[in-house]
């Protein structure tokens, strides 16, 4: 499994790939199956006039922790996802930071966050790169079990509303 952000601008496309396994950056049939995907979408919603896809549209790899196991795939991927809106909500706090107060333009273009987020990837090499420690993973794992735990714990609503008309019927009887 892995993470693939798109980034669809007038007349260009670019593509970054986020895999914690590293076995996908020489496999070719990942930047086709993408490319085939981007055509697709193309086609679906008739944007001929405005993307281009006839070339090679560049698909980036960007460096990610790496998982150092066969099972934990999924577990990047929501670590990879998570960390990458985190650097998205960071973008827009810094852009919303930088304006003047007088300004009382709300919107900011997407071009502009994706390039902050783009330039954090490459803060410290000429590669992109997303980086965090390993124990975020373990302990994203184990907020997700307790969760499930928790989740599967609790009655729903329906249990309990089932379980007062069980008990009136029997009152009734």
């Amino acid at each position: 499994w892995s993470v693939v952000l798109v980034h669809m601008q007038p007349y260009r496309v670019d593509a970054y790939h986020l895999d914690s396994l590293c076995i996908h950056k020489e496999d070719k049939s990942v930047v086709r199956t993408i490319r085939k995907y981007l055509r697709h979408e193309r086609d679906r919603l008739n944007t001929y006039d405005r993307i281009n896809l006839d070339y090679d549209s560049p698909i980036h790899d960007v460096s990610t922790p790496g998982q150092q196991n066969g099972y934990d795939c999924g577990m990047y991927v929501c670590a990879n996802f998570k960390k990458t809106l985190d650097l998205f909500g960071n973008a827009v706090k810094k852009i919303k930071t930088e304006r003047k107060t007088e300004d009382k333009e709300n919107f900011i273009p997407p071009s502009h966050i994706i390039s902050l987020v783009l330039s954090q990837w490459k803060e410290k090499s000429d590669s992109y790169a997303l980086e965090y420690p390993s124990s975020y993973v373990s302990q994203m794992r184990h907020d997700l079990e307790a969760l499930i735990t928790r989740l599967v714990s609790e009655p729903t609503k329906k249990d309990q509303t089932t379980t007062k008309r069980r008990k009136r019927r029997k009152k009734k009887k």
